[in-house]
């Protein structure tokens, strides 16, 4: 037990970030609580400094405020997996009493606002750079992120899983040649990875011709053409992002193919789209609102600088069978 004559640790002051950047104290304080004639060049100077030395504007210090990052350049921050993931995390969020701001150019906002915590929902390479220097001075939680360095928390679904149970429910069902199309990024690659391993363990096998990873200048239509041509009889189309909605419009309106009768079609889960399409649409479920709570609980500990035990957090995925899969009687190889 610290003695009474020992000295408590110097706590930071609006002087201290006076002193590093160079104005007055009067500044640095309407800088904080958004007053008076400061430029932004000398306010998001000063808000960076309080950041680095922990000190929060009064007018905030009774809220704890979390931003959710998403990278400004995806689409899916309307409609899929990022729009459904932030509005689970702005409930769970709000839940906890914590406001919640989605700045919509995060790297030009962060700068200029006060946050306790920042939780990184969708990003590229070059984001997941300036992320990390973020991370520095504020607690962060990563969803989906692969290559984790130390010290960095996440919350991720098992893609692995999601691509194994995938070819597994395809070849229970009597699929001799199940194919695999998604866009060519790190998250459908782990999925293609265990859905190769499934398929191999059952003495099948999926060449190049099988699978179609799209890059951004590919379209739909040339990419699962690829797969038909090879007569691919199953595909799983992963992504919580409409992409096995829009496969299905290709295959049905544009090739005139029947599903289930001419091909089967496994996609990811769209909440409330996926049950109501022309025919429902068997999926691979990712836990996005377990992902979400799990992420908030992580966020919150690092926020209280609590201990978090499972630095790496990776939840199950499930299936759900509807109709878009055809059923045969026909003995595949074991």
């Amino acid at each position: 037990m610290a003695s009474k004559n020992q000295a408590s640790p110097k706590r930071n002051t609006i002087y201290d970030i006076a002193k590093a950047t160079g104005v007055s104290a009067g500044t640095v304080s309407r800088a904080l609580n958004g007053k008076g004639n400061v430029s932004q060049e000398t306010r998001d100077k000063i808000l960076k400094v309080a950041q680095e030395l922990n000190i929060k504007p009064s007018s905030s210090s009774g809220t704890k405020i979390v931003a959710l990052f998403n990278e400004p350049t995806f689409t899916d921050r309307v409609i899929g997996y990022s729009a459904t993931l932030s509005t689970h995390l702005s409930y769970a969020l709000a839940s906890e009493g914590i406001a919640v701001i989605e700045p919509q150019n995060p790297f030009e906002e962060l700068s200029s606002l006060f946050i306790d915590g920042l939780i990184a929902v969708t990003y590229n390479k070059e984001s997941e750079a300036r992320l990390a220097e973020l991370e520095k001075t504020t607690p962060t939680v990563y969803l989906d992120k692969f290559e984790i360095q130390e010290g960095q928390h996440t919350v991720g679904s098992d893609h692995h899983q999601a691509g194994y149970i995938a070819a597994q429910h395809l070849i229970e069902a009597g699929k001799q040649k199940p194919g695999f199309y998604s866009p060519d990024v790190t998250a459908f690659r782990k999925r293609l990875a265990g859905f190769t391993q499934a398929i191999n363990e059952r003495g099948l096998s999926i060449t190049p011709d099988l699978y179609s990873l799209r890059s951004e200048n590919d379209n739909a239509y040339s990419a699962i053409a690829k797969l038909i041509r090879n007569d691919c009889d199953g595909i799983y189309v992963p992504g919580s992002s409409l992409q096995a909605i829009e496969a299905m419009h290709v295959l049905q309106y544009v090739m005139g193919m029947k599903i289930p009768e001419d091909i089967s079609i496994i996609g990811g889960e769209n909440e409330g789209l996926s049950r109501i399409l022309s025919p429902p649409l068997t999926t691979v479920k990712e836990p996005l609102l377990e992902m979400a709570t799990a992420a908030v609980e992580m966020i919150c500990k690092r926020i209280r600088r609590v201990e978090v035990d499972e630095k790496r957090m990776i939840l199950p995925v499930s299936i759900t069978e509807r109709s878009s899969v055809s059923h045969s009687e026909k003995i595949h190889a074991q």
